[in-house]
């Protein structure tokens, strides 16, 4: 009980930072919600890390671990989706618009599909065995990163490549990729082998080149989203190769 502490922690810390997130969104401190879902996703990545390294597991720390990632990584970018699209308006947005069968409303309220969709996904994933090598369907975290992107680009470059339309397109896009039936990548080595991790290694050197492309055009913030776009990319090019040999 006492080694589940640590783990249950940190897995309740990445909930708190997830809450917190979700307020500064509602506040448009969208900026400060990076610096949250950023924490949140440490929180997850370490709490797990414990919980091998303590040797913990158990049912009641699976679902822990769920219910904060579907607040952090679902909730969150849910409301930070809703948040641009109503920003983006060209009047001023009010929910019970939604009543008068408004088009603009529709597309506000499609942001909601995330938190949706990312609940499915991670009930799919506490149910699904097939989920020890490849994720199926895009992880909750990564959608949390592409938004992330999005807030960057919303605050660098809004006029050129952020609109309501397009963000309503985009949410539908990566809530449909949450429930997918898509083989993704996990980027757990279990040896570092670069015949068997192949596609992991070009996946992170692909990672790099964006990162200093993106550097190099003084436009860093497209990173976050790009990687993303890559990895779906390329682990859709790795299920292709697979289906030929």
């Amino acid at each position: 009980m006492i080694r589940s502490f640590f783990p249950n922690l940190l897995t309740s810390l990445n909930l708190f930072f997830g809450i917190v997130g979700i307020i500064l969104t509602l506040e448009e401190q969208l900026t400060l919600a990076i610096v949250c879902i950023l924490l949140s996703g440490i929180m997850d990545f370490f709490d797990g890390f414990v919980a091998r390294l303590m040797k913990v597991s158990g049912d009641f720390g699976k679902q822990l671990d769920s219910l904060a990632d579907c607040v952090s990584f679902g909730a969150l970018p849910g409301i930070i989706a809703y948040k641009l699209i109503t920003l983006n308006l060209s009047y001023d947005y009010n929910f019970q618009d939604v009543f008068k069968l408004d088009v603009n409303a529709f597309l506000a309220l499609s942001a909601f599909l995330i938190p949706v969709f990312s609940a499915l996904r991670l009930a799919k994933f506490n149910l699904d065995t097939r989920q020890s090598d490849t994720f199926i369907g895009l992880p909750t975290p990564a959608n949390a990163i592409f938004w992330c992107g999005i807030i960057l680009i919303y605050d660098y470059d809004l006029p050129n490549y952020v609109n309501s339309f397009s963000l309503a397109i985009t949410a539908v896009i990566v809530s449909l990729l949450l429930i997918s039936e898509l083989p993704l990548l996990a980027l757990k080595f279990k040896n570092y082998s670069i015949k068997e991790n192949m596609v992991k290694y070009i996946f992170l050197a692909g990672c790099i080149v964006i990162i200093l492309i993106s550097l190099a055009m003084r436009k860093w913030y497209f990173s976050f989203s790009i990687v993303i776009i890559w990895y779906v990319i390329i682990s859709l090019v790795n299920k292709m190769m697979l289906k030929k040999v």
